[in-house]
């Protein structure tokens, strides 16, 4: 497993984000979509030029950019400060770790995850928390085997499916 480079994505990194999140997005999520022109309408929403620019200049958000060799294989997005929903508590917000296809099960997740966790409790996070589709066993089980549990059950709807995403958290403090 080679190291990675993980930094802090600025704006001038918003196209390259772009296409990662789009790539890695489809290869980890198209199966999960029973309707291909809603799911292309979401990542057009997610992955907007604009969208991103704007959140990579936000200080309440966090992106990270990792790269092998010069070349981005994956991201972070984290929000700070972000309510639970299952009580009044603040903490980071995990929304978005993600890797290249080609790139998955070789140890880099934990990099980026590490990456995460040394920054949320460097900016004095209680907790870090994310939400993850129940259908997604393989996500599921990464953030639960560190140390995430399972703390409430919330329903996802679209124009076209009903899913269950489970909140999963960790404390920091």
């Amino acid at each position: 497993m080679r190291m990675l480079t993980i930094r802090t994505a600025g704006v001038a990194d918003a196209a390259t984000l772009q296409q990662v999140a789009r790539e890695s997005y489809l290869h980890h999520f198209a199966h999960l979509w029973q309707v291909a022109a809603e799911m292309e309408e979401f990542l057009a929403e997610e992955y907007n030029r604009d969208t991103l620019e704007a959140e990579l200049a936000n200080p309440d958000i966090l992106w990270l950019l990792a790269e092998s060799e010069g070349q981005p294989i994956g991201f972070a997005k984290v929000c700070w400060d972000r309510p639970r929903p299952d009580n009044s508590e603040t903490g980071a917000l995990l929304q978005k770790l993600y890797l290249m296809p080609e790139q998955t099960g070789q140890g880099y997740g934990n990099q980026l995850w590490d990456a995460v966790l040394a920054e949320a409790r460097r900016r004095g996070q209680r907790s870090l928390w994310l939400t993850v589709l129940q259908n997604n066993p393989r996500a599921r089980t990464f953030y639960l085997r560190r140390g995430m549990e399972s703390i409430q059950t919330l329903p996802f709807s679209s124009a076209s499916q009903r899913s269950l995403m489970d909140v999963l958290a960790i404390p920091l403090a």
